[in-house]
């Protein structure tokens, strides 16, 4: 048996508008960029390839190594003129 705590950061979402003012020189109208990253981080003693385990239904859980969810990271921008 092992403690199984964990804190985990699962998601993160970010956009930034650039003003219009800056923009006109380049006849542009909207420049905005956005960000957004997914199970970034977790922070736990657990030995085990993820803390989160569960059992399902009604009983033991157990770990079975399965792989712990895979990290993503998105960046995209949005351009108007």
């Amino acid at each position: 048996m092992e403690n199984g705590d964990y804190l985990r950061f699962q998601y993160i979402n970010i956009s930034y508008d650039i003003d219009p003012k800056l923009l006109k020189k380049w006849k542009i109208r909207q420049l905005k960029f956005y960000g957004s990253l997914n199970n970034i981080w977790c922070w736990s003693k657990y030995t085990g390839a993820d803390p989160e385990v569960s059992a399902g239904t009604y009983g033991v859980a157990t770990d079975n190594s399965r792989t712990p969810p895979a990290r993503s990271f998105t960046l995209s921008v949005n351009l108007g003129f």
